[in-house]
């Protein structure tokens, strides 16, 4: 079965407190949902942690095919080797990402905009 990972990451004062979410959405169903607290990061580092704590949670749920949907382009177009990693507060969590993708038999990044049902699912829970 394939499954979609939505995720998002916030900070309030960029650093400073921060948020993120996932959702797990499987035929279109959200199947499990979590949301986390962050103490002091950027809006960047949430959502590569964000993404990090998805992929680490569906590697130990069995996930093998998935989507991962984010409305970051940086990260996506990070993930996905268009643009180079140059923050050293992004890189270490890049290669953490990076390492976990040999437990998934199919995984993609892609981008969309902010008007997705399931972004503004998750997008609310990062921020609440």
């Amino acid at each position: 079965m394939q499954f979609t990972i939505y995720t998002d990451g916030a900070s309030s004062g960029n650093p400073g407190p921060a948020g993120g979410a996932y959702l797990f959405v499987a035929e279109n169903k959200i199947i499990h949902e979590h949301a986390l607290r962050y103490k002091n990061m950027t809006n960047n580092q949430a959502e590569y942690t964000t993404m990090l704590k998805a992929l680490e949670d569906a590697s130990t749920r069995g996930m093998k095919d998935v989507i991962c949907v984010s409305d970051s382009q940086l990260m996506v177009r990070q993930l996905n080797g268009k643009y180079a990693v140059k923050s050293d507060n992004l890189k270490p969590l890049f290669d953490k990402i990076k390492s976990l993708l040999v437990k998934f038999d199919n995984i993609s990044f892609e981008h969309v905009k902010r008007e997705n049902d399931f972004i503004k699912r998750v997008d609310w829970l990062a921020k609440h």
